[in-house]
């Protein structure tokens, strides 16, 4: 049984390594992030935006609702 599910491992492709959403990056402190974007572009490629503005969309949505009170 090990011997099947091991060949069967080994004979799938292998996807490539995955992307980082670039935008959620804004929601590093500001001291800390082109450090941070500088490691993550050595190991992985960003992901494409539009694939993920909605979910950018909800952080934001969020991170305002969260920080309001301090706002005000």
């Amino acid at each position: 049984m090990y011997g099947r599910m091991r060949a069967d491992a080994l004979s799938r492709a292998v996807p490539r390594a995955p992307g980082y959403i670039g935008g959620m990056l804004e929601f590093v402190v500001p001291e800390l992030r082109d450090g941070l974007r500088a490691i993550v572009d050595q190991h992985f490629v960003p992901a494409d935006e539009r694939e993920f503005a909605a979910i950018v969309a909800r952080a934001r949505a969020l991170a305002g609702w969260i920080a309001e009170p301090s706002r005000a």
